[in-house]
Formats: C-alpha cells, structure tokens, sequence
C-alpha cells in the first residue's frame, strides 16, 4: 500500500529512455534555433549576408551639405557634379555586435527618405538603399 524507503522512485526500464528522448528533442530545437539565426533574410528581400542591415537615418542633406560625418561616404566614389545633383542619407546601422557605424549613401531618386526612418543598407555597395515595409 504505501512504498518503502528502500523501493526505487522511477521504476521500469523507460524512464531512462524517455530522458534521453526529450533531452535530444531539447538540443535539437536549440541547434535548430540557432541556424535560423544565421540566415537572417529582411522582408523576403534584403540578405545579411549580402551586406544588408537595417539603418536609422539621421541626417539627410544634397551633396557636400551633408558634411562629413562618416569614414564610410559614398560621395567620395562619384564626381563633385553628381554629388551636387545627388541627395544623400547619413544612416546608422550596427554591425556584428555593439558597435553602431555610420555611412553615407545616396538616395535613390522617389524614394522619401526623412530623418529617423528606418532603412536599408547594403554596407557592400553604395548603391543599396531602400525603404523597410515599417517605419
């Protein structure tokens, strides 16, 4: 009726098992949760890595006006024509940890861009910019 102390608390063979079932469930989920990690996609469309990262803008100016806040300026990669012609985003972004970083891209023509809105850089090319699907 009632069990004795020196009776086993687990009895039967597959308690062991079962243990070790669950125990591979857990690691496998969290291996599985990991690599999901490692292949950030941004809206279907923007790949981390391709050099995609999410930004906040923080200035916006035409050409030099802009001033140089950034070692990363894509304005140094195009003649002083086109720069005066082009307007630019200073946006920061973080990179692989806690460091945040800045660069200056060009706005593509149309595209609203205002200070604060969250982008899209390619930190690869000067040419990647683009508008997230929130602000």
């Amino acid at each position: 009726m009632f069990a004795r102390f020196d009776d086993p608390i687990e009895s039967g063979p597959g308690w062991r098992t079962q243990r070790l079932r669950a125990a591979t469930a857990l690691a496998s989920l969290l291996m599985l949760t990991s690599l999901a990690g490692c292949a950030l996609v941004y809206e279907g469309k923007c790949d981390w890595d391709q050099g995609w990262r999410i930004g906040r803008v923080i200035n916006v100016g035409r050409g030099a006006a802009l001033g140089a806040t950034s070692s990363h300026d894509c304005r140094q990669d195009v003649s002083s024509g086109e720069v005066a012609r082009t307007l630019y985003a200073d946006v920061a972004y973080q990179s692989e940890g806690r460091w945040s970083r800045h660069r200056i891209v060009a706005v593509p023509e149309g595209m609203p861009v205002q200070v604060g809105q969250a982008v899209y850089l390619n930190v690869n090319s000067c040419s990647g910019l683009a508008a997230t699907g929130s602000g």
